[in-house]
């Protein structure tokens, strides 16, 4: 039987190989789990890993706050409060454009930005509480902007923008439809008020003439030109009154000399002339 000292040697030597082992295996730890997490970093920072999903969804305290999906049009992005209510979306309209929508606190949409039309034009819409467009501002196709209000039912009742030759304009439409008062700049650069009523014929036209003067013209309901009051090319004063075809009756006027005036009727014309 090996006596306390052979017992001890042994002992030593077994204590001196496992250390060594162990040194070993401290010194291959770090590579072992280097190549343990290779895949996930490759993952992580490769460009050939693509996650794919239907929807994507961010939550907090278990409610969605987030939404990355699709819907029949294309790609859409949804934003959420906390308490799980909408409040902007990005998404592709029917017509393939982009459109960004946001809601209120009762989740009606209140306000859309979108490309309007298939010539590329902006859309900014805003709305009531029911869902009723109230103002739009857009891009016409001449290339310029345009900005309208509506009524509570929707109805337009009020636009500006500019004709295609590039004045400005603003109309008033009536609930029931079609422009009730047009202000607005003629190519001349004059400005011009119109009247127009319920039939959308016009009654009534106050403005500046290529002149530069005056210019007052009232209509029948038929559209015909029955009275006008102007500044001449001399810069005087000129009143004329029509029957309703158009036909001239009688006309004041002022000249060097003072004023006139003329009566006209089938079978002649009487004029008075001052002093």
């Amino acid at each position: 039987m090996p006596n306390n000292d052979v017992r001890l040697e042994r002992l030593e030597t077994e204590l001196s190989r496992l250390g060594a082992q162990n040194r070993r295996l401290r010194a291959l730890l770090p590579l072992s789990l280097l190549l343990a997490g290779l895949p996930f970093l490759i993952a992580g920072t490769g460009s050939q890993q693509v996650l794919k999903a239907d929807k994507f969804e961010v939550t907090k305290d278990g409610v969605v706050v987030a939404e990355l999906g699709s819907d029949g049009d294309g790609g859409r992005v949804r934003v959420f409060t906390n308490e799980g209510k909408l409040v902007g979306e990005f998404m592709v309209s029917s017509g393939n454009q982009g459109q960004v929508t946001l809601f209120n606190t009762s989740q009606d949409p209140v306000a859309t930005f979108a490309l309007a039309d298939d010539s590329g034009n902006g859309m900014l819409a805003l709305y009531n509480k029911e869902e009723h467009l109230i103002v739009s501002l857009t891009g016409l196709t001449n290339g310029a902007g345009s900005i309208s209000a509506y009524s509570n039912a929707g109805d337009q009742v009020v636009r500006i923008a500019s004709t295609s030759a590039g004045d400005g304009s603003i109309e008033a439409m009536s609930n029931a439809g079609g422009t009730a008062v047009h202000l607005g700049a003629t190519t001349g650069r004059h400005g011009f008020l119109k009247i127009l009523n319920s039939g959308g014929k016009e009654i009534a036209w106050v403005g500046a003439d290529d002149i530069g003067g005056g210019n007052l013209r009232v209509y029948n309901s038929a559209g015909v030109e029955v009275g006008y009051l102007v500044s001449d090319a001399t810069s005087r004063g000129q009143f004329s009154l029509r029957d309703a075809d158009g036909t001239e009756r009688s006309m004041m006027a002022s000249n060097s000399d003072g004023g006139w005036m003329s009566l006209r009727a089938p079978g002649g014309t009487v004029r008075w002339v001052a002093p």
